[in-house]
């Protein structure tokens, strides 16, 4: 029975709160995953966010389309991390995930499993996806 995180990454990034500059990139990290907290991290100017979640089967799904959409809306890199595993009254999916500026997965984790999946990210993408998309941006 497995009770952890797939990892992915940034092992200890996925557990904290947090937002740095990376050189002259920056990225976030949250716990909570909602479209507010993408979009404050995108107007701050992040290129790169990390989320860790809870969520239980059976809404694999929903995480699907809500993991894309957040990458897409933002034009921001998003690694998802989600719980595998089971606990005494709940079952958990994993799927854990690295998603471009424009909602393509990279790199997936479609199994059940504890695992870590990594992947090389061209961090000016975001600034050019928001410059060119029909979605403006107002970074300040």
């Amino acid at each position: 029975m497995t009770t952890g995180y797939e990892t992915i990454l940034i092992l200890v990034a996925a557990f904290l709160n947090f937002s740095c500059a990376l050189g002259s990139y920056r990225a976030g990290s949250r716990m909570l995953f909602a479209p507010e907290v993408a979009r404050t991290y995108c107007l701050k100017g992040d290129e790169l966010l990390i989320v860790s979640t809870n969520l239980e089967k059976p809404y694999s799904d929903d995480w699907d389309l809500v993991t894309r959409a957040r990458a897409f809306d933002n034009c921001i890199y998003l690694v998802a991390v989600n719980r595998v595993g089971r606990d005494k009254e709940l079952g958990f999916f994993g799927h854990s995930k690295i998603i471009d500026p424009v909602g393509k997965p990279i790199k997936e984790l479609n199994e059940e499993i504890e695992g870590s999946i990594s992947a090389e990210i061209d961090l000016e993408l975001p600034k050019k996806k928001r410059a060119e998309y029909y979605i403006k941006f107002h970074m300040g």
